[in-house]
């Protein structure tokens, strides 16, 4: 296909011959630009439509077949409906032994006596919003369930141990660091249901003034206290995840550090 469109002179000899079912006297070179260019077999769609409601308005079908092409410039030239890809599949998929299917598809007319348009490009349009509509409505149950799976991820995150923490807390465990003088009464991994109330208990006979951290597995404090008897009772709102907690004494001696499971 050439760079340059058909001009409005062989446009009209395509329209006429088109619509008097004759497209093979058309010279080959103004069929196959038309069988590729878009634009070009919107316009020849356009002015036979043209031509075919003139036809219908004229008392004499036959003087209007005499009618030669150039009288159709003029109407070529002045034509700016896009009658849109319907256009291009009537001229590209149809037959040149069959003029009158090929005028099937055509299904915008630009009636020019009444002004009424209706192009086909809105048609086309409508139909693309059905399909972007029907393509969101299958996306939805995959979109909705996403959440769930965030959530998961989120509550995996929450139970992934702290290092250093979990370090920690595992050779209290094992009884690595554990003082002699002091006794803690609960095991070294706590599991809680959420909200639950959470107490913790201990050996504390000369009631020395003993401080509580808790920290989540990010390391951040989310509670603290400070006692000289020998239970503590945690706040009941701890979020689902893994915690842990260290109790140390006035002189800032780690005396044991456990972990709690809010499950």
């Amino acid at each position: 296909m050439t760079d340059r469109h058909l001009t409005e002179e062989e446009i009209a000899i395509y329209a006429e011959a088109f619509k008097s079912g004759a497209k093979k006297k058309v010279p080959k070179h103004i069929r196959n630009h038309v069988k590729e260019c878009n634009r070009c077999a919107e316009e020849v769609v356009a002015v036979e439509q043209a031509i075919s409601q003139l036809d219908e308005n004229n008392s004499s079908r036959s003087k209007s077949r005499k009618l030669t092409a150039v009288f159709w410039v003029p109407v070529a030239a002045g034509v700016t409906l896009l009658i849109g890809i319907g256009g291009y599949l009537l001229f590209y998929n149809q037959p040149d032994t069959s003029p009158v299917e090929s005028r099937e598809p055509v299904a915008a007319v630009d009636t020019i006596s009444s002004g009424e348009k209706k192009p086909a490009a809105d048609t086309f349009k409508m139909q693309d919003q059905k399909q972007e509509t029907e393509k969101q409505e299958a996306r939805e149950p995959s979109e909705v369930s996403s959440p769930s799976l965030q959530d998961k991820n989120l509550l995996a995150e929450a139970y992934k141990p702290h290092p250093a923490l979990e370090n920690l807390s595992s050779r209290f465990e094992k009884g690595e660091m554990r003082g002699s003088r002091f006794e803690i009464e609960v095991d070294n991994l706590i599991k809680v249901n959420a909200r639950d109330t959470i107490v913790l208990r201990w050996k504390n006979p000369a009631e020395k003034e003993l401080s509580l951290e808790v920290l989540d597995n990010q390391g951040n404090k989310v509670e603290e206290k400070t006692t000289t008897k020998e239970t503590v009772r945690l706040k009941d709102d701890f979020d689902k995840g893994l915690y842990y907690w260290k109790l140390v004494d006035s002189d800032f001696n780690l005396l044991f550090c456990g972990k709690l499971r809010v499950e």
